[in-house]
This record gives structure tokens, C-alpha cells and sequence, in this order.
């Protein structure tokens, strides 16, 4: 689900901590879409950050909510 930008039915809590294996930055997506809420939930080590996070983009495109 892309940030709808005005965080009325979206947002975002991004973060970054030093891990036992380096600094990781993480960016938990939360959003509500018929009725329902879902998190989209990324995690990776820093220095790869900009390459996962746009590997992840066609996630947030082509989400599709639950029928029910």
C-alpha cells in the first residue's frame, strides 16, 4: 500500500538500531483498507537499505485486502 501521504489511513514508524551484526534500519508500514488493518514490516542492514526498500516497492503496489 503506497504512504497515502497524509497519514489519514496510513503510517509509517522507521527506525534504525545498532544489531549484533551492524546497524539495521526497519520501516513497519501500518494501514487500514476496508475495514481492516494490515503492517507491511521491512527489515535490513543499513548499507543495503535503499536496494531492499525499492525490491519491496511492487509489494506495496499490488497488495490486495482480504475478501472477508
Amino acid at each position: 500500500m503506497p504512504d497515502t501521504g497524509n497519514g489519514d489511513k496510513s503510517a509509517d514508524w522507521e527506525f534504525t538500531y545498532d544489531g549484533d551484526g551492524g546497524r539495521v534500519h526497519i520501516l513497519n508500514r501500518g494501514f487500514v483498507t476496508k475495514g481492516h488493518g494490515y503492517a507491511i514490516l521491512l527489515r535490513a542492514p543499513a548499507g543495503d537499505w535503499d536496494e531492499t526498500y525499492s525490491e519491496l516497492q511492487p509489494v506495496y503496489r499490488s497488495f490486495k485486502p482480504a475478501d472477508a
